[in-house]
């Protein structure tokens, strides 16, 4: 647990912007700076390769944001953030983040066990695109976000999916007439 004087420290490093639909929270080719924590609101984090969208995850409210490579690594992101809604996010630079990990242990630790549940996010994203089906990929969306099957346009699901938009209408007709 944190103390009062931690969580005060922390509290007064994050700065809340707002952000319209449409709005391009990190463009390709910046170094991304920032985490951030969606407050209100629906985002994507995609990238353009051959002329085609390729989304690789949404956020919702209370989800983590950040391009995590180019925050670590302090190379340009290869994707966009780009907000689907009109919303909000908690932004905490990586200057402070660093500074608050040098003066407080414990949000050190917080820190590293926040990386360690954005590592295990990732590697079961990777293990179902590797492991299961499309058909099965849209059943544990279903299942696991519906929220995103109803806010989130059919072709970006399609695309986070790794499918077309044609493939995912047929794998909704098996599945909604079975």
């Amino acid at each position: 647990m944190l103390s009062d004087e931690e969580w005060f420290q922390m509290q007064q490093c994050f700065e809340l912007f707002k952000f319209k639909k449409g709005d391009i929270l990190l463009d390709t080719n910046a170094i991304c700076n920032f985490i951030g924590f969606v407050d209100i609101g629906i985002i994507r984090f995609f990238e353009i390769k051959d002329g085609n969208e390729k989304v690789t995850a949404f956020w919702f409210p209370d989800d983590f944001l950040s391009n995590y490579r180019s925050f670590l690594s302090g190379t340009k992101s290869t994707h966009y953030i780009e907000a689907l809604s009109d919303g909000s996010y908690w932004r905490l630079s990586k200057e402070d983040l660093w500074r608050l990990f040098d003066d407080y242990p414990k949000i050190d630790r917080l820190g590293r066990k926040m990386a360690e549940y954005l590592y295990l996010i990732v590697a079961e994203r990777l293990d179902n695109l590797l492991k299961q089906s499309p058909e099965e990929r849209y059943k544990s969306l279903i299942n696991n976000n519906s929220r995103l099957l109803q806010q989130v346009p059919q072709y970006m699901i399609a695309s986070y999916l790794g499918v077309s938009a044609e493939t995912l209408s047929r794998i909704r007709k098996r599945i909604y007439t079975k």
